[in-house]
């Protein structure tokens, strides 16, 4: 059997989304991005800063946007984003989610042929992300496992990496 070739029947990717919820509404989203292959790509100190500042930059580009808890772990990111609808014509989640990865991708490739860094890959994300809409009663509670996760990170078995955030 070739496993291969794309099978409808097989090859079903479960929906996060919640149904009728519109994704460009006011609000608070708590964001995961996973590295490509769970690689821990973001320790590498240069593409750590490019994360870093393509979140520092993302207001400028959306201005309907702000931006809450932040943190870079080995193989993924955390963060908070409130979508605050100012605007006629509001960007949705996914379309800030996936600019935001698109940046990060291309100042990286560029810093990897700039500086002849062939050892690194070019591909750094894993396909799509995991987002959950935040209630009020549950924002401090996402903020301190935002913050709390690198040293949550550092007393768990590495074989075994659960990284469950809060419901």
């Amino acid at each position: 059997m070739n496993h291969s070739k794309y099978n409808p029947d097989r090859h079903k990717r479960k929906s996060y989304r919640l149904p009728g919820h519109d994704y460009a509404a006011k609000g608070a989203y708590f964001i995961t991005i996973r590295s490509d292959q769970h690689q821990t790509l973001f320790e590498i100190p240069e593409l750590r800063n490019i994360l870093q500042e393509t979140w520092n930059n993302l207001p400028e580009r959306f201005p309907s946007i702000s931006l809450d808890e932040f943190v870079i772990m080995p193989d993924h990111i955390h963060f908070i984003l409130w979508l605050n609808y100012t605007q006629q014509k509001t960007p949705t989640l996914w379309s800030i989610v996936g600019a935001d990865k698109s940046i990060a991708a291309v100042a990286w490739i560029r810093h990897i042929e700039k500086n002849n860094l062939i050892q690194y890959p070019g591909r750094i994300w894993q396909h799509g992300y995991h987002e959950h809409v935040i209630r009020i009663s549950e924002l401090e509670q996402t903020r301190l496992y935002i913050r709390n996760n690198p040293t949550k990170r550092k007393n768990i078995d590495p074989t075994h990496p659960n990284d469950n955030p809060p419901k």
